[in-house]
């Protein structure tokens, strides 16, 4: 069995099932797509980033060398000698190789890791059938950041799915789907992994089940339920109209939150009820308004914020769309 994958370079989710793939009994991967999405849909689905600046730009650098390398996808392929193809235009739709569409190889397709909704033609990449992996039991958790949710709502289980791609949004039938039992206490990337190395276990059956034409389902079906990426950036990003309790109780369970400009809270250093007039920078944090109250917030406790405000520039923190 022939089969194309379509990833992000460093996607843990795409490097695992590349893995399963590898090690898998009769495939043979024919390719590999890169996934990646253009700026303005990046924005769009994730809200802007920040940017940080030179400095800490080259910061970051320096500590994404000593730690180490993540997923490396490209670098799995030129090792075992996988065409990795990068779509012109960022479009898996047309931006491939034509012979890709009108001559493909791959008799099935998987996408593991992809932000890209597939259209017509971009369906016939496979000679039999395009499958999509997807962070939860369909029809449960349709949309956008499937895991996080399950994990924020403390299901008692979570669950992944192998579905048919097909015009809709994670709506084609599904082919092969589990529950993962996880400690909903844990941190959200201990609950990542366990799916994640759950749903590569189950690569190579998922595969037998397409060939066959079978299914493997959950029952009882769960409920549908749909979760778009408006509302996860509505959960996490502060602005004046929330209130005091809320912010920390979301902050309790995520560990983070936004600012509309993008910039990361990861450490809130004080908090009251008294009014704040307006977003600003002081010494130890910026101030941000709430409706009934204000947060001291920081990007980390490590980093002493004097410091990170200088190499950022206190212009740039308070930058952003308006209404912040």
């Amino acid at each position: 069995m022939k089969l194309g994958l379509v990833g992000e370079a460093a996607n843990p989710i795409s490097m695992a099932m590349l893995r399963a793939a590898l090690d898998a009994p009769g495939v043979e991967v024919a390719w590999f797509a890169d996934a990646v999405i253009s700026p303005r849909l990046r924005t769009r689905l994730y809200g802007p980033s920040f940017d940080e600046g030179p400095w800490m730009r080259a910061i970051q650098r320096f500590r994404g060398l000593r730690g180490g390398r993540g997923p490396d996808c490209p670098g799995v392929c030129a090792a075992e000698g996988i065409p990795y193809l990068r779509p012109e235009g960022f479009s898996l739709e047309r931006g491939l190789p034509a012979r890709c569409y009108e001559h493909p190889e791959a008799e099935f397709v998987l996408l593991a890791g992809c932000d890209q909704l597939l259209k017509e033609n971009a369906l016939r990449l496979a000679r039999r059938r395009v499958i999509n992996y997807h962070y939860s039991p369909l029809p449960a958790y349709r949309g956008k950041f499937a895991l996080f949710w399950q994990w924020y709502n403390r299901e008692p289980r979570l669950g992944f799915s192998f579905h048919e791609v097909d015009l809709g949004v994670d709506t084609g039938g599904t082919i092969h789907q589990e529950y993962v039992d996880y400690d909903p206490d844990a941190p959200l990337a201990a609950a990542a992994d366990r799916v994640i190395r759950a749903s590569a276990t189950g690569l190579p059956r998922m595969l037998e089940l397409a060939a066959q034409g079978g299914s493997l389902l959950i029952e009882p079906t769960p409920p549908e339920s749909y979760y778009p990426s408006s509302r996860y950036r509505d959960l996490v990003t502060v602005t004046p109209d929330r209130s005091l309790d809320e912010v920390l109780a979301v902050f309790g369970r995520t560990g983070f939150l936004l600012l509309p400009n993008g910039f990361r809270i990861r450490h809130v250093a004080d908090s009251g009820r008294e009014t704040a007039e307006s977003l600003r920078v002081e010494g130890r944090g910026i101030v941000v308004p709430l409706r009934d109250g204000w947060i001291l917030a920081s990007p980390t406790a490590r980093l002493p914020f004097r410091l990170y405000r200088g190499l950022v520039g206190a212009g740039r923190l308070v930058t952003g769309p308006p209404g912040l």
